[in-house]
């Protein structure tokens, strides 16, 4: 390896090394995380789009809970005399 590659292969091993706790003396806060590699910019478009899948996840999720209060509303609407009866406390001798 030149000098060049050396040092990178060097630099990569030390990052690996402080990232699973190997490095004796040192914290982790000499490691690098995943935010400090890719970038600011990146880290922030990322975090962006996680905010816009949370939203959507709740969107869908509100959808969900309308849609089946919808059907529950429209299944009550459609219920027989018998079963209408059935849930109440009268008895049919008294509906009478």
């Amino acid at each position: 390896m030149d000098g060049k590659k050396h040092a990178e292969y060097s630099r990569c091993i030390r990052i690996k090394k402080a990232c699973i706790g190997q490095r004796k003396g040192k914290n982790m806060k000499d490691a690098w995380n995943l935010k400090d590699q890719i970038g600011e910019e990146k880290a922030k478009k990322l975090i962006d789009m996680k905010k816009q899948i949370e939203e959507e996840k709740e969107k869908l999720k509100k959808l969900e809970l309308e849609r089946k209060r919808k059907e529950e509303q429209k299944r009550e609407k459609q219920k027989s005399f018998a079963e209408l009866l059935a849930e109440s406390d009268l008895k049919w001798e008294d509906f009478k």
